[in-house]
């Protein structure tokens, strides 16, 4: 299984429909979203070989994650630095439930930082680095992305031609300067460099390979496990978890079993597809911790075993959804970077 990154080039300007209730009308708008789901782009690969497990910013010269979820910098655009939230714990007793005072610590008055870094600062971040430099180091979005405002009409399905009173607003989500999406695989596939339909109105992309071995050794390095000590899994694509996610909360990543200490939820969304179902998953950037319940070895690019429901196609030629349990994994979601986790007082 190799970790490949492909650099989608926009012609255009993209449409990647959320799933806000939308129907076509003089005061109807149609939203799209920045960062799409890793699903958007399952039809370049065969799950059974690849899979689509992240969605990333290029520079054309720099890698941009998503913020980390437990990232925060000064509130209201003060000057200062970008830090990271700490839990607190006494030296001799290990983060186990929530009536132990560890709740996250930070200094001054701050918000949750909103945005993307570099990889270059991501390292510095899983690595324990507490400061994170200048809040300059924040690439804002709209430092990226430019939302584009156009008019559609909704026509009759017999007559194709329009039906009165159907007009409506439609947004579209236009990159800036030299930025382009990033896609994360993980498997033996190869995407063919080409041009290729990328979300909706049928726009479309060139997609080549975007080579930078270091990102993709990092990914590729293993972690040793120790049982009772902290890691931290940061997600690179929406994570379905079963049940109601609380302290203690069993989490099996790659066969090794965790109890979650904390999350640092960048959010959560509704993921679907043909005719449903919609489940709701995590948001990537969030930040979950957790304590090992046994030793192991994993590789830092890695996911979180669950099963769902999946609002996917049986394959990516027929519009069949699936009507058994699957693992979302098998696709590219429950991925994510994982870490040992450092923090204060131990």
């Amino acid at each position: 299984m190799k970790v490949r990154l492909y650099e989608v080039i926009p012609y255009d300007a993209f449409a990647f429909g959320d799933l806000s209730n939308f129907q076509a009308g003089e005061e109807s708008w149609r939203r799209t979203l920045e960062i799409p789901d890793v699903s958007r782009f399952f039809h370049l690969v065969d799950a059974k070989k690849t899979k689509i497990c992240g969605v990333f910013i290029s520079d054309k010269e720099k890698i941009l994650l998503p913020v980390p979820g437990d990232v925060v910098a000064p509130r209201k655009g003060e000057e200062g630095c970008l830090s990271v939230s700490i839990l607190k714990s006494k030296p001799d007793k290990a983060i186990t439930d929530i009536k132990s005072d560890y709740f996250p610590e930070t200094e001054g008055k701050v918000e949750s930082a909103q945005g993307f870094i570099s990889f270059n600062i991501f390292k510095n971040y899983i690595k324990g680095c507490e400061n994170l430099g200048i809040t300059d180091n924040l690439i804002k979005s709209s430092d990226i992305f430019v939302k584009e405002f156009k008019v559609g009409l909704s026509l009759n399905q017999d007559t194709f031609t329009a039906e009165e009173g159907r007009l409506y607003m439609t947004t579209y989500v236009r990159l800036k300067n030299n930025y382009s999406y990033l896609i994360l695989t993980w498997g033996d596939e190869y995407i063919e460099e080409g041009d290729y339909h990328i979300g909706g109105e049928t726009r479309v992309a060139k997609i080549k390979e975007f080579n930078d071995q270091k990102f993709k050794e990092f990914l590729e390095e293993k972690v040793k496990v120790n049982e009772n000590k902290l890691y931290r899994l940061y997600l690179t694509s929406s994570t379905y978890v079963s049940g109601e996610l609380k302290i203690g909360t069993k989490i099996v990543v790659d066969n090794l079993e965790f109890e979650l200490v904390w999350a640092f939820i960048s959010g959560k969304e509704w993921i679907s597809g043909y005719r449903k179902p919609a489940i709701l998953m995590l948001k990537p950037g969030s930040v979950l911790i957790l304590k090992a319940n046994k030793n192991g070895n994993l590789t830092r690019l890695t996911f979180i075993e669950e099963k769902a429901y999946l609002p996917v196609y049986k394959d990516k030629d027929k519009a069949e959804i699936l009507n058994e349990e699957k693992e979302p994994s098998f696709f590219g979601w429950n991925y994510g970077i994982f870490e040992k986790y450092e923090y204060k007082g131990v």
